[in-house]
């Protein structure tokens, strides 16, 4: 909770720089105001009777002096009006700053009740701190950033998922039949992990149900834009971000077991995923990198599929495992794609991909069979020291004229020597594998 109660410190040091509002006018002002009408009139005065000249009658400096007075009268009101407009904007911005400090009191003390909630050993009081945390969040958009931060924080922290949910059930059972009544109040360890795994499958919807954005033209009220995700080292269960909209994500060293959904995601800023963990079924089809993608060392021990996912920036999956089928058809990889040591248990397919940078797969494992069938190698393609155990099919694919050379395909391969009607060359088999 360190994180969590840091954000609440940071919150309310942001009173402090606050712009300090406007002052009202002194009653040394009042001096001045005097000359200055004082000033006016005489200046009037003095100009009227020199227009009317020595010789005026009594009738003409009759006039002179209620053009002074008039004058006088005039200035007087005209200093009135402003001052009085002064008094009004300076209540006006005493009103707003009050009126914003009573909100920021509110939003503070709310956030610090959801923040100790969170702290709670009663998994209903956590889950209320969830919920009032997701409310604040959706009523005061400028937070939304910090409570995603906290609820990316809960989820970082140490986690034991509960056994086979019969398990507990069954241990909680033999223990009321043992212990009595009293103990049957008691939760045991696989209760209390099972009850703090719901809280964990809250947050992570809470997250999911406000990053979700199938429309970025015409997105929905609940949607949450510009939310940077932290979750390093995080265990997380049944994780369904698809159809979800981040600027970046960490899940560096992240565990994510079930099924895993970023299928149709679009991520704007980084996505980190090295050396992180699935142990379910894979989606990130549709996926969209719009920076720097990175699966460094990642893990899939279940099927794998970014079948027609957008990288715009590098994607790199140098020494990554994938030991259920890897399906990356129809992928377009604008950056560098680097699979250099990643291992491919299971299929590996490519067919129909389109590599406009580099595309690196040297010293990687192919031991299933690796499809690669219609594939576009706009940029050089390298698979030196890659081993293939299996069948690996190149037929039909394509490489831009001059991008390659022939010594960087697996044995069994080459480029053609003539350009095909397209402007392109083909990849094809060599007489002697």
């Amino acid at each position: 909770m360190r994180d969590v109660r840091a954000g609440l410190s940071r919150w309310r040091r942001r009173g402090r720089d606050r712009p300090q509002e406007l002052k009202p006018i002194s009653g040394w002002l009042l001096l001045p105001a005097v000359v200055l009408v004082t000033a006016a009139t005489w200046l009037v005065y003095v100009l009227t009777t020199r227009v009317a000249g020595p010789d005026a009658g009594a009738s003409a400096r009759i006039d002179i002096v209620k053009t002074a007075l008039t004058t006088a009268a005039g200035t007087g009101g005209a200093i009135a009006l402003l001052l009085a407009f002064r008094r009004q904007h300076t209540s006006e911005i005493t009103g707003a700053h009050t009126i914003r400090d009573a909100t920021e009191r509110r939003v503070t003390e709310l956030y610090g009740r959801a923040v100790d909630q969170l702290g709670s050993d009663k998994a209903a009081v956590r889950l209320g701190g969830l919920y009032a945390l997701e409310r604040l969040a959706q009523d005061n958009p400028s937070q939304r950033q910090t409570i995603s931060n906290v609820l990316c924080a809960y989820l970082r922290m140490p986690h034991t998922p509960p056994p086979h949910p019969g398990h507990g059930r069954g241990q909680a059972r033999r223990t009321r039949r043992i212990a009595g009544a009293a103990a049957a109040q008691r939760p045991d360890g696989n209760e209390q992990r099972r009850q703090e795994h719901e809280v964990r499958l809250t947050a992570q919807r809470i997250l999911q149900d406000h990053l979700r954005c199938p429309d970025p033209q015409s997105p929905p009220l609940t949607y949450w834009p510009n939310i940077d995700l932290d979750l390093t080292g995080a265990h997380l269960t049944n994780l369904d971000l698809s159809q979800c909209r981040v600027r970046s994500a960490r899940f560096a060293y992240a565990h994510v077991t079930g099924p895993t959904l970023f299928e149709g995601a679009t991520f704007t800023g980084d996505a980190l995923f090295d050396d992180a963990t699935f142990t379910g079924h894979t989606w990130f089809g549709k996926a969209i990198f719009s920076n720097a993608a990175s699966f460094w060392g990642a893990t899939f021990t279940g099927p794998s599929l970014f079948d027609r996912a957008t990288f715009t920036g590098d994607a790199w999956f140098a020494g990554a495992t994938f030991t259920g089928d890897a399906l990356f058809g129809g992928a377009t990889f604008t950056g560098d794609a680097w699979f250099a040591g990643a291992t491919f248990t299971g299929k590996a397919v490519f067919q129909g991909a389109a590599f406009t940078g580099e595309a690196r797969f040297g010293g990687a494992t192919f031991t299933g069979k690796a499809v690669f069938q219609g594939a576009a190698f706009t940029g050089d393609a390298w698979f030196g020291g890659a081993t293939f155990a299996g069948e690996a099919s190149f037929d039909g694919a394509a490489v831009a004229e001059g991008a390659v050379k022939p010594s960087v395909w697996p044995a069994g391969w080459t480029v053609a020597k003539r350009s095909s009607p397209k402007g392109h060359r083909e990849v094809v088999r060599t007489a002697e594998p």
